[in-house]
């Protein structure tokens, strides 16, 4: 009974330090070969500003200052208002309002704003692309990022802090 209560006291603290460790996270915009800055490059250097004030306010998760102190690697690859299809229906209730009509269907391409991200994992060959493009604020698309960036790092969090 001592060895039974014993292995699930151990267990438990293996577990409460896996997910008490920080994810040292560090967030780049890519340089290019020239050294000249884009036009794009002031909206990816905000958004790579939004999304690590968003990080920084997770639990679990640090911003590091260099690559060298990092665990995952995010490198904003995309900032901006890019095209996106919406396919718009119009109906038509009758009298009775379970019978409807369709009277209009039309495709519409707007310009939306999109973040892409790629998520490298330090001493591994493994990265993986976050995208979001949706109508909202740069603020809240950063913040959508993270959220999908936050739920696979507590998916992967027990393999991350095992190095």
């Amino acid at each position: 009974m001592f060895r039974i209560m014993l292995c699930a006291v151990i267990w438990v603290l293996t577990v409460l330090s896996v997910f008490a460790q920080d994810i040292p996270i560090y967030v780049v915009v890519p340089q290019s070969d020239s050294g000249f800055q884009s036009l794009d490059s002031k909206r990816l250097i905000d958004s790579r500003s939004d999304l690590e004030k968003d990080l920084s306010k997770r639990k679990g998760l640090r911003i590091v200052s260099s690559p060298e102190e990092a665990k995952l690697i995010f490198e904003i690859l995309e900032s901006g208002e890019l095209p996106s299809t919406e396919t718009i229906s119009t109906t038509r209730r009758g009298i009775f309002s379970s019978i409807t009509r369709e009277l209009d269907t039309k495709t519409e391409v707007k310009n939306l704003p999109k973040i892409r991200a790629r998520m490298k994992v330090q001493g591994t060959d493994f990265s993986q692309e976050f995208t979001v493009q949706e109508q909202r604020f740069w603020k809240d698309l950063t913040k959508k990022l993270g959220d999908d960036i936050e739920k696979w790092i507590n998916l992967n969090r027990q393999k991350l802090t095992m190095n």
